[in-house]
């Protein structure tokens, strides 16, 4: 049996259909494709409220941004721009561990930009970036799990 996030499975009962979230997952892969790659300062960044992974390991995160400081960050996360809420300009999708890091060493964070209208993509991004990790925090959350079927397989 598998597993899925609350906010996510309640995102499946409002949007009703498998044919409507085949249109949102639609407009995810074309925002994706259209994404430009930016360098923005990570305090001009907020996470995307309701992620369900609250803990992060402190020395963990150091050395992670020790990391991006020797190497680089290696893959980008995600945003997309927010509504004028000075400072902050962005809306984190994916990568916040390596957001977490790049501000504790006060590094530029490097994300793909993309441009949403519908506000239930980046609930859907999010998602689908964190059901493949093998450490995804829908595992390490039992209050927020409920029950599911393996709808990856449904929606495409």
């Amino acid at each position: 049996m598998r597993w899925i996030c609350k906010p996510f499975y309640l995102l499946l009962l409002w949007k009703g259909k498998v044919s409507t979230i085949r249109r949102s997952l639609a407009k995810a892969q074309r925002a994706m494709a259209s994404g430009k790659e930016v360098r923005v300062s990570p305090r001009s960044i907020r996470p995307l409220p309701n992620q369900p992974r609250k803990l992060f390991n402190h020395e963990g995160l150091l050395r992670l941004g020790h990391s991006m400081q020797l190497v680089g960050q290696i893959q980008p996360g995600i945003i997309r721009a927010v509504k004028a809420e000075v400072p902050i300009e962005y809306e984190l999708l994916d990568g916040e561990r390596r957001w977490r890091s790049a501000q504790m060493v006060e590094l530029d964070y490097r994300a793909t930009l993309i441009e949403l209208d519908d506000d239930a993509v980046p609930w859907l991004i999010a998602a689908v970036a964190n059901f493949n990790r093998e450490s995804s925090a829908f595992r390490k959350t039992p209050s927020l799990l409920l029950p599911g079927k393996d709808i990856s397989k449904q929606l495409v």
